[in-house]
């Protein structure tokens, strides 16, 4: 494949998919798959706003002299993605992006599994569309408006327009820019209240400075840390790391209201008035990679803004090259015995005090001390019969273990040593803690089957896998899957189009001078070219109906009507007007009625 003989300049924060889609514009190609086909090689890509395919390819082609990442950076959202994802996602995704490995790029990403939702947003700001063709002569898809989570134009803070993703899905292949008119009459505004406008647009800024920041991938104890470090300044953790999850828990969920509970939101919906597991996840040591929608929806709760953020990643940067010196450095820096000594007996032996001094945990300095010698308090004895019946209660209720931490003020490490020491309880309360989980299901399910199809359902797949044989009764008493995509007419605005055109041709058509012709239905229809229209589907156009039947005429209105042309052309030629030559002229034949004889009359005695 050689170089194209002209490639278009690309506007700022430009997606891959609209590039193409101005491309094929100039090209003036009628079918869309001739330019994919031209551009990649194969018209058999998956050309999405967000991840597009075979980049290799595009960029061989479009900038031969730039690198296929470069392609990644600067015309995809996967920038945005990069910092909260390890080294191997990082490999496989950009070996996807480039066409040299197949696999579904969203799952590898967490989009599917972390609830945010795998549909392709195709979202635009109507400010930004008038900017731009200020600008640069042509609106076009920004990068910033395609990422989950931002529902704010952060340049205008407006909301954003959301094109239907029924719509959109019809028309796969399909190479739109935002300002057509199909995409305008296919979107809606997103739902965005007065009351959460200045959130949302905080987090709108924050998303636009990680996706334009270019960032690598950066460790996750590194995210961890800058949290726990924001939480230990609010008071919702020990100066070591622990966690204060009664007043962790009473801040988040009063914080949490901010942001709205639907679309790619619906992970801070409460269930049960309990928070999202994935908050105190993010707390805790990392077993895996989570959507950074959640790492910024955290980061706002806790007060951090993208100038500690990127702070911290660069921090990193410079300690990673002197990683080995620095954990050197880390195991010296503790206190010497010595000092340690000190501390203790000045404490009376309270290891909490120590800790919140020296920064070591509890249990490195119980060490310490049993190896100095040094005499202290012991541990007291949190997990009485007292408490443990209480805890007995709680776990056969079905609670939560972060809501039974904050009830009986204990630790999750104690109520999981309690589950190990009563195994029977630790079934009965996985039991029911299943059984809560279904029934949640299995209602988010019925109220989802109200308003969207059943596949289209959150909880579809999650019932598919762990209670295929109710799901299954309840498709067959669904029945067929009702069919919400809208039509593919929108009958009230072509009711009111027609309306008018009809209403302008009345007053441009009847004034005409010459031979008159009746005005029916059908002549209206041939005339605008809308007989079928009017044939098949007049009853769903009202304002039509009632303006044509405003003009048509009956047979004595339009004998009136020629008679009156007839008495015109008879004048003009100075004849005189008599009754047989009016009706000669006028075609009309005898006998007539006694109107149309009073009428005639009445001309000739005008004359």
């Amino acid at each position: 494949m050689g170089r194209l003989d002209f490639c278009p300049e690309i506007f700022p924060d430009e997606t891959l998919f609209s590039f193409v889609s101005r491309y094929h514009r100039l090209t003036g190609f009628r079918e869309f798959r001739n330019t994919v086909e031209l551009l990649f090689g194969t018209h058999k890509v998956s050309l999405h706003c967000d991840f597009p395919q075979y980049l290799h390819v595009a960029s061989a082609m479009l900038f031969p002299e730039e690198e296929p990442s470069l392609v990644i950076d600067n015309l995809t959202i996967f920038p945005y993605f990069r910092p909260y994802l390890s080294s191997r996602q990082i490999e496989k995704a950009t070996a996807y992006l480039t066409g040299r490995q197949t696999g579904a790029i969203k799952t590898l990403l967490g989009m599917v599994a972390s609830q945010v939702g795998a549909a392709t947003l195709y979202r635009y700001c109507p400010a930004c569309l008038d900017a731009d063709r200020c600008t640069y002569g042509q609106a076009y898809w920004h990068r910033i408006h395609q990422i989950p989570g931002v529902w704010v134009c952060p340049a205008h803070q407006l909301p954003l327009f959301e094109v239907d993703q029924a719509w959109m899905t019809g028309h796969r292949k399909r190479l739109v820019l935002p300002d057509e008119a199909d995409v305008r009459k296919h979107s809606i505004p997103l739902p965005v209240i007065s009351s959460r406008l200045d959130t949302l647009n905080r987090l709108a800024q924050v998303s636009a400075q990680i996706l334009n920041a270019n960032l690598g991938g950066v460790p996750p104890e590194v995210w961890r840390q800058l949290y726990l470090e924001r939480a230990i300044e609010l008071g919702l953790a020990r100066p070591y790391g622990r966690l204060s999850l009664d007043a962790l828990g009473s801040y988040l969920l009063s914080a949490i209201a901010k942001f709205p509970a639907e679309h790619e939101f619906r992970i801070c919906e409460l269930i049960l008035g309990e928070l999202p597991s994935w908050l105190l996840m993010l707390l805790r040591k990392q077993r895996r990679a989570l959507h950074p929608l959640k790492h910024l929806l955290l980061s706002e709760l806790l007060g951090l803004n993208s100038e500690d953020m990127l702070k911290a990643v660069q921090v990193t940067r410079l300690l990673d090259g002197a990683e080995s010196s620095s954990q050197h450095e880390g195991k010296s820096s503790r206190a010497s015995d010595e000092l340690l000594c000190q501390i203790m007996t000045s404490s009376g032996g309270a290891l909490t005090k120590v800790a919140e001094i020296t920064g070591v945990s509890v249990t490195t300095l119980r060490l310490d001390a049993v190896r100095l010698g040094i005499p202290v308090d012991t541990r007291p004895k949190n997990l009485t019969p007292i408490v443990i019946g209480a805890l007995e209660r709680d776990f056969l209720a079905g609670l939560s273990l972060s809501g039974i931490a904050a009830k009986e003020r204990l630790s999750i490490a104690s109520l999981y040593r309690v589950l190990r020491m009563r195994p029977e309880i630790a079934v009965c309360w996985r039991a029911k803690r299943a059984k809560l989980e279904l029934t949640r299901r299995r209602t988010r399910f019925l109220r989802d089957l109200r308003n969207k199809p059943l596949r289209r359902s959150p909880e579809y797949i999650w019932l598919y896998r762990n209670d295929r044989t109710w799901l299954q009764k309840k498709v067959a008493d669904h029945g067929k899957a009702p069919r919400c995509a809208k039509e593919r007419v929108d009958w009230k605005q072509r009711d009111q189009y027609l309306a008018q055109r009809v209403i302008a041709w009345s007053r441009e058509a009847l004034p005409q001078k010459g031979r008159p012709v009746r005005v029916t239905k059908s002549l209206i229809g041939r005339t605008l070219h809308i007989s079928a229209v009017l044939d098949h589907h007049i009853n769903r156009l009202p304002l039509t109906r009632e303006a044509i039947a405003l003009l048509i005429e009956t047979r004595e209105q339009f004998h009136f009507r020629r008679l009156i042309w007839a008495r015109d052309q008879l004048l003009a030629n100075g004849e005189p007007v008599v009754q047989w030559r009016l009706l000669r002229i006028a075609s009309i034949r005898t006998p007539l009625s006694s109107e149309i004889n009073q009428f005639v009359a009445s001309l000739c005695r005008e004359d």
